[in-house]
């Protein structure tokens, strides 16, 4: 599996991240569930692409990404890119 952290979430969860994850608006919600100290991403859009150019933790402290994660292709690759990101 490319992203073992998946295995610590439910199976429900998983399926809608997985089933989802081309909405990146739709997988905000689980991004808590596979990261811990993240609350959710910051999402720019940019014309049909969606990017990530940050996270947001629970009490609101900012982290922002040298580089922009572009949200495209598998969930699972794109969520060891925010890993690394973070």
């Amino acid at each position: 599996m490319s992203f073992p952290r998946f295995y610590f979430v439910s199976d429900d969860d998983l399926l809608e991240i997985l089933g989802k994850s081309r909405e990146p608006v739709q997988i905000q919600k689980h991004i808590k569930k596979c990261f811990e100290g993240v609350q959710m991403m910051k999402l720019l859009s940019s014309g049909c692409k969606h990017l990530a150019s940050g996270v947001v933790s629970p009490d609101g402290e900012e982290l922002a990404f040298v580089n922009n994660i572009t949200l495209e292709g598998p969930i699972e690759l794109l969520f060891v890119e925010l890993l690394k990101s973070v």
